[in-house]
């Protein structure tokens, strides 16, 4: 760097200057610029900060620097609150989330396809779909998406299905809150904050191996639109056997899904996905001597074939088998 020699004359009235600016403005310190003009080294005084002294002399007298810091702070929280309509959160998980994570493993499923009305009040040959107890605790949601791709972008950021009935977003109760997501920055409690993209990476970064069984193609790792969510997990697998066109899906994923969890210590936490393709379209191979899908009885069948067996594939679940 080039030092700039400067005769005791310039020196002075750089000093007399910077004093009678710093006098003309009421402080006692300041930070002064200057601009020495080459050629003729004249001095020009072109910025004075002063606001260290202002502060300092304010907190003596009304304090109103801070004061105005701390309006202009509680008003920039309640805009960033406020993305929402006005309001705060009004409903609570009813599970506190906080005392999951962390401690708990963490299973969820997706029966890729399956609609509320087939499920819950779906007839065929006399038969309704499912268990009477999975009937009792179903309820009618609204996906985030109207297909597999959208809704699973929304749902790995926290916005799971709600229900179908009117509602607005303070009203829901979030098991994973997306603090950066505009659903403002105080989440309700016994909801889980994340700030990643989703929550599926936020279980990452807190110690969690996170996994995938594929199901339906958008899972099948195969090209490159079926890989974008088996990336959100640190470990993800599809197989053939895996896919809607194997009639035993289900099994097979369950019996993979098994194999994995013995590799974990019981002091390491899992989340688990799997994506069920079983009733998803083809569902002809279910039905005896259907060559290709119709309308409507044949995923009504489907239904009432794959969900009569969940119950035999996912005992070792409830049981105590494993380590859920």
């Amino acid at each position: 760097m080039e030092r700039i020699v400067l005769s005791e004359e310039v020196r002075q009235q750089i000093y007399f200057q910077c004093q009678e600016a710093v006098q003309s403005l009421d402080l006692q310190y300041a930070g002064v610029d200057v601009l020495i003009e080459r050629g003729t080294d004249i001095p020009y005084i072109i910025e004075v900060n002063g606001q260290g002294d202002h502060v300092y002399q304010d907190m003596f007298a009304h304090n109103s620097i801070y004061i105005q810091q701390i309006k202009n702070i509680k008003r920039d929280i309640t805009m960033q609150i406020d993305e929402l309509p006005a309001g705060e959160q009004t409903q609570n998980p009813d599970l506190d989330m906080n005392q999951v994570v962390g401690t708990h493993d963490i299973l969820m499923l997706c029966f890729d396809t399956l609609r509320y009305d087939v499920s819950k009040g779906g007839r065929s040959g006399g038969k309704n779909t499912g268990t009477e107890q999975s009937r009792r605790r179903m309820g009618k949601r609204h996906a985030p998406g109207n297909f597999t791709y959208p809704s699973h972008f929304a749902i790995f950021a926290g916005f799971l299905p709600s229900p179908a009935e009117p509602h607005s977003l303070r009203s829901r109760k979030w098991l994973f809150f997306p603090v950066q997501a505009g659903t403002g920055r105080i989440p309700p409690a016994g909801s889980y904050p994340f700030t990643e993209a989703t929550f599926v990476q936020s279980l990452a970064n807190v110690g969690y191996e996170t996994i995938c069984i594929g199901g339906v193609n958008f899972f099948s790792k195969r090209n490159e639109l079926g890989r974008v969510f088996p990336g959100y997990f640190t470990k993800s697998y599809w197989l053939p056997t895996f896919g809607c066109t194997a009639p035993d899906s289900t099994e097979k994923q369950i019996d993979f899904a098994l194999k994995k969890l013995e590799n974990y210590p019981e002091d390491k936490r899992i989340f688990m996905y799997i994506n069920f393709s079983a009733i998803h379209y083809p569902n002809c191979h279910y039905v005896e001597g259907k060559m290709k899908d119709d309308k409507g009885i044949t995923r009504c069948r489907a239904a009432i074939c794959r969900q009569s067996a969940y119950p035999v594939y996912f005992r070792p679940f409830r049981s105590g088998e494993i380590r859920w």
